[in-house]
């Protein structure tokens, strides 16, 4: 058969010319994938960040409202031992499960009853690494009453609370004195302010100070 005259001859790849062609598709599926992976990698550290950022942010948040709603009330604790409204304990000073913070708060909204009391006690405590808060049913304890607890912040390796006296002096403990049968002739049930130092694994030392019921 012989070919029409002026007809181009058909052409196909050499064999070199398809290994480049399949060189320069690796090389830039490489360079893809490379740079997907750092894409990716960025948005894990970006996404982290806001996390734990957010997070810390709502731990301080929880605690100026609670710090901001203390109120001068004691409460009955399970062991009928009654306990001040206001309670800062060291670490070292710490009977079972008590925590390091501890007071009466109110704001607490009520529904549906009127006649209601919106006063609660909370507590954080720092277990295992984790900052809990703790919050009990009722006011005055009974041998069974269990309090809610709820994560507040991860990875903490320190929970240190100061409180500004009303002698404007600096105390790791409240109240100034061992707590009598009748708190409630304290003169000043509540200190003036509150230092709060955490620790974050990796992430550093953080403090915050807080106006008790201001």
């Amino acid at each position: 058969m012989t070919r029409a005259p002026g007809a181009l001859r058909a052409k196909g790849l050499t064999l070199l010319e398809m290994l480049v062609a399949i060189a320069v598709f690796a090389l830039l599926s490489v360079m893809t994938f490379v740079a997907l992976d750092q894409i990716l990698r960025v948005r894990d550290r970006v996404t982290d960040e806001r996390r734990f950022w957010t997070g810390l942010a709502m731990c301080f948040a929880q605690l100026h409202d609670d710090l901001s709603q203390a109120r001068p009330r004691t409460i009955i604790d399970d062991d009928g031992q009654t306990l001040a409204a206001f309670i800062v304990r060291p670490q070292d000073m710490r009977t079972r499960d008590a925590p390091e913070l501890e007071l009466t708060r109110g704001g607490v909204l009520v529904v549906g009853n009127a006649m209601s009391s919106d006063l609660e006690r909370v507590g954080y405590a720092l277990r295992h690494h984790v900052l809990w808060r703790m919050s009990w049913p009722v006011l005055d304890r009974a041998p069974d009453t269990v309090p809610v607890k709820e994560a507040v912040l991860h990875n903490v390796t320190r929970f240190r609370v100061h409180v500004f006296t009303p002698d404007k002096l600096w105390s790791d403990i409240w109240p100034p004195l061992p707590v009598a049968a009748s708190v409630t002739t304290v003169v000043n049930p509540l200190p003036r302010g509150v230092e709060v130092n955490l620790s974050v694994r990796g992430r550093g030392r953080f403090k915050w100070l807080f106006l008790v019921n201001g």
